[in-house]
């Protein structure tokens, strides 16, 4: 049970060490916890954090959604295929290397200003890291068990929904939970360079009015948007958990 109160311990000093900073200096330098929760009701109230929201998490979710329909396909094929992986593992390997903001410029010539730049943005951002761990959890896979299944008349797809699938999902668990940090980042960063709406824009739009309560609100709503989708990748990974097949016994 302990355990369960140092993250609300850690939250508290957090908020009060925030707190007092916040109460000593200028206003505009950083706000307090109590003035941007103000701020968030009221823009609550308003509508215009719920809207903001809808349009940051329908980029982020449908890009990361993408992401792992694209991703886990790809990383077993690199994991299963050696011609597979030597066409693309250093492509991936280069493109997971750059920021995806850093191809922005290109991707604005492409799709414009809308929804479906920031969604190909993000997706590159959080399919790549998915892509890797799949692959890494394929190769993971014991060839002992791989063996032995051949050698009592298993078939290929036996070999892949009861021995390659099991032991690669708590590793796509694993990358998809860096995909959620990395489509949440970049999400947001997008919003804020192109001043397009969702959280992202209205921080961009307030931080320019040096207004720093309203400001901070958004961000409170981007950290709760992240902290929902991480709470589901880590019961993914405690359901898939168990998955992994064990090696056989004298192995």
């Amino acid at each position: 049970m302990k355990w369960k109160l140092y993250p609300w311990i850690s939250i508290i000093v957090i908020l009060a060490l925030w707190q007092f900073i916040g109460g000593a200096i200028n206003p505009v330098l950083l706000s307090t916890p109590t003035a941007a929760m103000a701020a968030f009701v009221d823009q609550l109230k308003t509508g215009e954090l719920l809207k903001a929201f809808g349009e940051t998490a329908y980029t982020f979710l449908i890009a990361l959604v993408l992401g792992v329909i694209i991703g886990a396909p790809l990383g077993i094929f690199m994991g299963r295929s050696r011609t597979v992986e030597a066409s693309l593992e250093i492509v991936v390997r280069i493109l997971y290397s750059l920021p995806a903001v850093a191809l922005f410029p290109l991707f604005i010539l492409a799709f414009g200003f809308g929804d479906a730049m920031k969604i190909v943005v993000v997706f590159l951002a959080c399919v790549l890291p998915i892509a890797m761990n799949a692959q890494a959890g394929v190769k993971n896979v014991e060839n002992a068990l791989i063996d032995v299944a051949r050698v009592f008349g298993g078939t290929e797809r036996e070999l892949f929904t009861k021995i390659i699938l099991p032991g690669t999902v708590p590793f796509l668990a694993g990358g998809f939970k860096i995909a959620i940090g990395r489509a949440i980042v970049t999400t947001v960063a997008v919003e804020m360079i192109t001043t397009g709406g969702g959280l992202g824009g209205m921080m961009s739009y307030y931080s320019n009015q040096l207004l720093t309560a309203q400001y901070e609100a958004p961000l409170i709503a981007t950290v709760l948007l992240s902290l929902a989708v991480y709470a589901l990748g880590d019961a993914v990974e405690r359901r898939f958990s168990s998955w992994k097949p064990q090696r056989p016994e004298g192995h």
